[in-house]
């Protein structure tokens, strides 16, 4: 037997033994009901040009790229600041994904910060959640810090080190369904 065969051989008897046993372990015991539980929203990128990378996310998947839109003056909380940033922005769709692309603006701004320890590329991944609140508190505690709050009912949590990637939540918004 080969080296590769052996690995695909226990990679198989590995999940078969996890899947019988895994129930039998877990018997009896719930799991905690999550303050993240919800849906994507959408998967955001920080980029150099939103107009050039939405034209090339259209031209991959088949689909028209919108043009960008610039938003000034949204509030950062405390934890940032207090100040107010500047973005250029777009949504789009693709395969059922809503991709969400930032271009960081005149002024001090999250998208700025990562772009210069990063590179371009994913930035954070957005939920829509039951209560945005009650997961930022949750996502600070796991020691998240609050970065941006667009609105009331959503927020920005960059979970840096404990994962590498910022959450943005969503609580309900008026005339949409909750989770």
């Amino acid at each position: 037997m080969t080296a590769h065969s052996r690995s695909v051989a226990t990679g198989i008897a590995g999940f078969v033994l996890g899947a019988v046993l895994t129930p039998v372990f877990l018997q009896g015991q719930a799991p905690a009901p999550s303050k993240m539980a919800g849906t994507l929203a959408h998967i955001a990128f920080a980029v150099n040009d939103v107009d050039k990378t939405a034209a090339a996310i259209g031209q991959v998947f088949g689909v028209e790229a919108p043009k960008g839109r610039e938003v000034r003056g949204v509030r950062f909380p405390p934890s940032y600041g207090d100040q107010t940033m500047n973005v250029k922005f777009l949504q789009m769709q693709a395969n059922g994904v809503t991709f969400e692309l930032l271009q960081p603006l005149d002024g001090p701004n999250p998208w700025k910060d990562f772009m210069a320890k990063h590179g371009e590329g994913v930035h954070h991944i957005g939920f829509n959640v039951a209560d945005a609140t009650e997961a930022r508190v949750f996502l600070e505690g796991l020691g998240g810090k609050w970065t941006q709050a667009a609105s009331p009912t959503s927020a920005y949590v960059d979970m840096e080190p404990f994962l590498p990637i910022t959450f943005e939540v969503f609580g309900p918004r008026p005339n949409a369904p909750r989770p």
